[in-house]
């Protein structure tokens, strides 16, 4: 990974770290949690991992060009290609002005007792994201895959793999 997409990964997880103390006193808060950037690295153009959070976990797209990120409409969907399929991830601004796209894996997320279980979480949500459905899979018609907007969690959860990136 590039020092440039190092340091925007950093001022990702700071950005939210700030955020953190705003969100303790809700509900979805889980104090057992803290935020934390997870197995970021280049993919494509972009910059991809998990961010754990105390009130959410997502896949976090950062994208490779910051300054065409920013004609992006805030909220804006995008379909964006993975070796396990398609998922739509929506455009956010954090902090000063960081433009990131998210595919939420879980929110709330009290399930998570500590950090280490949310970790192995969200690395194994990676693993499946990368992962490579086996060459003698079944393919389904069209009209019977899931949309990408359904497919994040549910989708990324299920199985754990090769977790190469191009």
């Amino acid at each position: 990974m590039t020092a440039d997409a190092e340091k925007r990964v950093a001022a990702l997880a700071a950005a939210f770290r700030q955020v953190d103390a705003e969100m303790r006193a809700l509900p979805v808060y889980n104090p057992a949690l803290a935020v934390e950037a997870v197995g970021f690295g280049p993919y494509g153009d972009d910059v991809v991992g998990v961010l754990i959070t105390p009130w959410f976990m997502s896949l976090i797209a950062l994208p490779g060009d910051p300054q065409a990120a920013a004609t992006e409409p805030l909220g804006e969907k995008t379909v964006l290609s993975f070796p396990s399929g398609d998922y739509a991830f929506q455009a956010g601004e954090v902090g000063e002005g960081l433009r990131y796209r998210s595919c939420h894996l879980f929110s709330p997320i009290p399930q998570f007792a500590d950090q280490q279980t949310a970790r192995e979480a969200a690395e194994g949500a990676l693993e499946a994201l990368f992962a490579t459905p086996p060459e003698d899979a079944p393919s389904a018609p069209e009209s019977a895959k899931p949309e990408p907007e359904k497919r994040g969690r549910r989708a990324l959860l299920g199985g754990r793999t090769d977790k190469t990136r191009s």
